[in-house]
């Protein structure tokens, strides 16, 4: 269990996926900032959005990865639990 000092991902792979998407995010933001010279409160909140999914990344990029301890059930499937609540019809 994560304490709640923590920040924790299940795995490093997950973790890298959260940094490529909102790197993304945070590029196609400073991008548009630019479309909208005109407009500086545009262009303003597309930058505050990329600053602040740049700090997001910076965030999870110090996710720490916890181990998880996987427990695999070695019966075959006609032994597992099975549904005990009636069906409807």
């Amino acid at each position: 269990m994560p304490s709640k000092d923590n920040l924790v991902v299940s795995t490093d792979d997950e973790r890298l996926q959260w940094i490529t998407l909102l790197t993304k995010c945070s590029d196609f933001h400073y991008d548009m900032s630019g479309q909208f010279i005109e407009e500086k409160e545009v262009a303003d909140i597309h930058r505050a959005w990329a600053a602040a999914i740049r700090d997001a990344v910076l965030l999870i990029d110090m996710w720490q990865i916890e181990e998880a301890e996987v427990k695999v059930d070695p019966r075959p499937p006609s032994e597992r639990a099975t549904n005990v609540t009636e069906e409807e019809e």
